[in-house]
């Protein structure tokens, strides 16, 4: 094509009126797109939220890559032998979801409450101390700003977010009858083997609801909301979890 006089005009008429497009889109209104542009392309690369925003690295391929499939699941069986980082990993991905997802409620259970308070034991002592290999500068500042808060309530430390970070918490429940009543988006079950089947299914399970967010259209369930994972180190198959395990197989093929 013959680049002429009037086509180089019309060009530079074009672009003109784009720089005048941009110039009356105000400060706020650019602030609040690159918020939604930002906070979308980390939801689904979550394993780099971490890396690149947190500064929590470096991490293993495995690690993302879990990081990457906890996004992306409604429900996830992590079945590891020890060293293998399943509860490191678990609690690098809820510091994430905390942060990502405003009101997010997660809670932690396990068979015994000690075992549920791990994954906060894990991103207060590692992930928010700057002294630790894996320490994130960004995650220590919010601590000391009161963003993100460890509480202890009846012995039992948890973690809470301010409300402009959207008020989410995180909370670690015991699998036992003084637990009813709770409500998470997420549930996170720490040795699942060890717990009865039907104390799961009869006092956490009923804690899922979705997430309530003032700001998000009526009606939108997102992918990792009403969210189960299970953790556990490998057991034969008469436990209740090789079946769900098969389960979830078959739903992520079929369903």
């Amino acid at each position: 094509m013959k680049i002429t006089n009037e086509l180089l005009d019309f060009a530079r008429e074009i672009h003109q009126k784009d720089l005048e497009a941009q110039q009356q889109v105000s400060t706020k209104d650019r602030i609040k797109h690159n918020v939604i542009e930002w906070t979308t392309f980390y939801r689904r690369n979550i394993d780099l939220f971490a890396t690149d925003y947190l500064g929590i690295r470096p991490l293993a391929y495995l690690q993302r890559q879990c990081l990457i499939s906890l996004s992306n699941s409604g429900t996830v069986y992590l079945i590891c032998s020890r060293g293998m980082s399943k509860t490191f990993t678990t609690a690098l991905y809820c510091i994430c979801l905390l942060l990502l997802y405003p009101s997010i409620k997660i809670v932690a259970t396990a068979s015994t409450q000690s075992q549920a308070e791990a994954i906060v034991k894990k991103i207060q002592e590692i992930f928010c101390n700057e002294t630790k290999r894996w320490g994130s500068p960004i995650l220590n500042q919010m601590v000391r700003d009161g963003k993100i808060m460890f509480k202890t309530d009846n012995g039992i430390t948890y973690i809470e977010l301010s409300e402009d970070l959207g008020g989410g918490y995180l909370k670690p429940l015991a699998c036992i009858e003084s637990s009813r009543g709770g409500r998470a988006n997420v549930i996170i079950t720490d040795e699942c083997a060890l717990i009865r089947k039907k104390n799961y299914d009869g006092i956490m399970r009923p804690m899922l609801e979705a997430r309530a967010y003032k700001g998000r259209p009526k009606g939108l369930v997102e992918r990792n909301e009403l969210q189960e994972l299970f953790l556990t180190s490998a057991r034969d198959q008469l436990n209740w979890v090789f079946t769900a395990l098969k389960k979830a197989v078959k739903n992520h093929y079929k369903n």
